[in-house]
């Protein structure tokens, strides 16, 4: 059984770019691990998203998936990336997401 599916907890992805905002839980130890995404994008607009750290928009970029109109990124695992002060995902484009993201 691989991490993703054993260890992580998916959280929604954001919808479009105005609900770009801070996915999973608040860390108490200061990080959580990123450990895959599964996103589609459902309204036919080429959209970016990006992967921040510190649960805020102008964290470091952690990650970033182009996703094709109508496309979608494949599910899979992710290293466990370790994300200081939690994950922001920002959406960049008018397109319209559905998914989630993996976090542990």
């Amino acid at each position: 059984m691989s991490q993703l599916s054993r260890f992580s907890t998916p959280f929604p992805c954001p919808a479009n770019v105005g609900a770009s905002g801070q996915v999973g839980p608040q860390p108490t130890s200061g990080y959580v691990y990123l450990s895959g995404v599964s996103i589609a994008e459902t309204a036919g607009t080429a959209t970016r998203v990006e992967i921040r750290d510190q649960g805020i928009a102008t964290g470091n970029v952690v990650a970033v998936f182009n996703i094709a109109p109508n496309g979608s990124t494949p599910l899979g695992d992710l290293p466990d990336v370790k994300v200081n002060g939690g994950i922001y995902v920002k959406v960049i484009n008018a397109g319209t997401l559905v998914g989630s993201i993996y976090v542990r």
